[in-house]
């Protein structure tokens, strides 16, 4: 199942946010990258579950509200996966530059594990409906 194989692109990802150091500007810069792929890797969970029910997304968060509509997320998951597309889109197309206290914080919290939460929702969705992407 595709979505196992980015569950685990997710978890490496997440594992590399937590062993680098927010106070050196190069291990900083790989924790940006490392949580921008972790992002996109639940992004692209998203829009192949959404396709798979017949509603293939124009954009990410469409990904997200058609899980929402169908049960797999509930109204504070679609938030924090808006966050998270908010998040990726800034890191990739430079909307903004990056805040650094906001990630530092993101992670100091553990907030940055919601993107793990919502993937294993996603995951446990996609076994309820038999849907293998």
């Amino acid at each position: 199942m595709r979505l196992f194989e980015l569950l685990g692109v997710i978890r490496e990802h997440l594992e590399l946010v937590e062993r680098g150091d927010l106070e050196d500007p190069v291990d900083f810069l790989g924790v940006v990258h490392a949580l921008q792929t972790a992002c996109q890797a639940l992004i692209d969970m998203a829009s192949l579950v959404s396709a798979s029910l017949g509603s293939p997304p124009s954009t990410y968060y469409d990904a997200g509200v058609t899980l929402a509509r169908e049960g797999a997320f509930d109204e504070e998951d679609l938030r924090i996966y808006r966050g998270i597309v908010g998040f990726r889109n800034v890191v990739v197309h430079g909307y903004l530059r990056v805040n650094r206290e906001a990630v530092v914080e993101l992670v100091r919290s553990g907030r940055y594990r919601q993107v793990e939460e919502l993937a294993l929702k996603v995951i446990a969705f996609a076994q309820q409906r038999g849907i293998d992407p």
